[in-house]
């Protein structure tokens, strides 16, 4: 029975040491600060900045994730962590600087210099210096309200993962995506090029040429007829009345807020890097 009893006290022991080093290394992984880059120099906000960067905030994504007034929301598929909740905007807004805004926006790093998780910088990483700007005068411009709970409740499950590595830190991995851009096809695509690099990206890469076989390389699109595609973009309704899952609901959310010279911007651009020579 001693031997027993000092057998167990033995794997309590083991566990309880595994337990904490797999604890502390997660924590070390999310909590890493990494230098902070030097503050961009940004533009004043134009005239009627806030409405463009409401507008911007619609069609790249800054509403569905964090809701339509901003102030953050559960994600409903958080996994491997047990829950993660996007950051209240509003009251970040009453602590973080232009610089604190662009260098979580474009470079996935806080005030302090950790890792965002779960949010797509690298898709914002080509946005122009303009458009930051006026997606937070937008945010500026909301009144501050609403709860600021803790961004993730990680489990064990994550945690094991980020410390073996299998879980890479979002600025780890957003900064290899951030490298990538899509393919250039000229002066005459330029808008079109730009809006898809930052409205398209977070589900088909930063090239644009797909995640596997699911979501699609958007050379897909070149051969769209072009009213199914202006249909598809602003309804999320595909050729021959189809839904066509993630893309309609996002279409649906996002891209509905696209003008008809948005849209069509897009659609030559991809039509035009569909047909461009390899």
């Amino acid at each position: 029975m001693r031997w027993l009893l000092a057998a167990a006290a033995a794997l309590i022991a083991v566990a309880g040491g595994f337990g904490g080093w797999v604890y502390l290394k997660s924590e070390a992984v999310l909590h890493h600060r990494y230098p902070l880059p030097p503050a961009a120099a940004l533009p004043a906000p134009a005239q009627g900045a806030a409405e463009r960067g409401a507008h911007l905030a619609a069609i790249f994504g800054c509403t569905d994730c964090h809701g339509d007034d901003l102030r953050g929301r559960p994600f409903p598929h958080p996994a491997p962590f047990v829950r993660v909740t996007s950051a209240n905007l509003t009251l970040r807004a009453r602590r973080y600087s232009d610089a604190d805004f662009a260098r979580v926006i474009r470079q996935g790093l806080t005030p302090q210099g950790e890792s965002v998780e779960f949010m797509p910088f690298s898709a914002f990483a080509h946005m122009s210096d303009a458009d930051e700007v006026a997606i937070v005068a937008h945010i500026r411009a909301l009144p501050a309200g609403g709860q600021d709970p803790p961004a993730w409740d990680v489990g064990w499950t994550a945690r094991w993962q980020l410390a073996k590595g299998e879980f890479p830190p979002g600025v780890v991995f957003g900064a290899q995506g951030a490298r990538l851009v899509p393919r250039d096809v000229g002066p005459s695509t330029a808008v079109g090029r730009y809006l898809a690099s930052v409205a398209c990206s977070e589900c088909h890469g930063n090239d644009l040429k797909g995640q596997g076989s699911k979501p699609p390389d958007l050379m897909v699109a070149g051969a769209y007829d072009p009213a199914d595609f202006h249909r598809l973009l602003k309804t999320g309704v595909a050729a021959g009345g189809r839904e066509v899952g993630m893309m309609s609901a996002v279409a649906r959310k996002r891209f509905s807020h696209l003008t008809d010279d948005e849209v069509e911007s897009i659609r030559l651009y991809l039509v035009a890097r569909a047909n461009a020579p390899p």
